[in-house]
């Protein structure tokens, strides 16, 4: 994983799977990493964060961890 910029307020670095760039960002503040959401799609076949939580699949993921954590999975998108 290398860095590739920064903001105020977060750091950016990259890394690939299967040849596929995933992006990911820290919150200087917080230490929260977050990955970016369309690069997660594509991962995972999907064409962007949109059809990728659009899908019935994705869907029901989400309610299952919702359920068994009681947390909504996604606390922040990033594209």
């Amino acid at each position: 994983m290398i860095k590739i910029g920064e903001t105020p307020t977060h750091e950016a670095f990259e890394d690939y799977y299967e040849n596929q760039q995933v992006r990911f960002y820290k919150d200087k503040k917080t230490g929260e990493i977050v990955i970016n959401g369309d690069d997660c799609a594509r991962v995972l076949g999907y064409a962007d964060a949109e059809a990728m939580l659009s899908s019935d699949e994705a869907l029901d993921i989400v309610n299952e961890q919702a359920k068994v954590t009681g947390v909504f999975p996604f606390k922040t998108l990033l594209n």
